[in-house]
């Protein structure tokens, strides 16, 4: 059987065709892509009802406590708090535990949080922490820059509840290495 060779009209119609049926097989040519969904989205709510939760971002990345291993006795995420005690006594913090060995810790903590308000992470009188395996990062200590503030948004003294908001930067001065908490937040009681 003989083939008529396909003339330039043809080609060029057969072109067509087959561009057409290209991009329309390609759905993202023809959509709006939609941007991923926030790392935050990932955190807790920021709540006020005790719900006992605590997370925050950490050098960009979402960071929530795992217990994986670890005896049911040990909290976390945990919370101290003692009102009578220096204007109120606030210790905060959660880990990372796999397998019964400690992996990573977010903490604060500070003297005079008697209210709801903003307080500055940087003054001696409240700490904040990040460590991990390989190395540790503490505020207010030789070595360190630090920046931050703790927002109390609720402390209700009836109920034991408090909830808020953190972030914080510590740097270490020597090597400029940073860690940078930002979205923190917790809602907890205590006793």
């Amino acid at each position: 059987m003989l083939h008529k060779p396909i003339s330039s009209q043809s080609k060029a119609w057969l072109l067509y065709v087959c561009l057409l049926t290209l991009m329309a097989g390609c759905s993202k040519c023809n959509k709006t892509v939609e941007p991923d969904k926030a790392p935050t989205a990932s955190l807790p709510p920021a709540t006020q009802t005790g719900a006992g939760t605590f997370g925050c971002m950490v050098n960009g990345q979402p960071w929530l406590p795992v217990r994986q291993g670890i005896p049911l006795e040990m909290s976390n995420p945990s919370l101290g708090y003692d009102a009578t005690f220096e204007g109120g006594t606030l210790t905060l913090g959660g880990s990372i535990y796999i397998n019964r060995k400690f992996s990573e810790m977010v903490s604060m903590g500070g003297r005079g949080i008697g209210s709801i308000g903003e307080y500055n992470l940087t003054n001696s009188g409240v700490r904040f922490f990040f460590a991990n395996e390989s190395e540790e990062y503490i505020s207010n200590e030789n070595g360190y820059i630090s920046t931050g503030k703790l927002v109390i948004t609720k402390l209700d003294k009836t109920n034991n509840i408090i909830a808020g908001t953190f972030s914080f930067t510590i740097e270490k001065k020597d090597t400029g290495k940073k860690v940078t908490v930002t979205d923190g937040r917790f809602d907890m009681k205590y006793l």
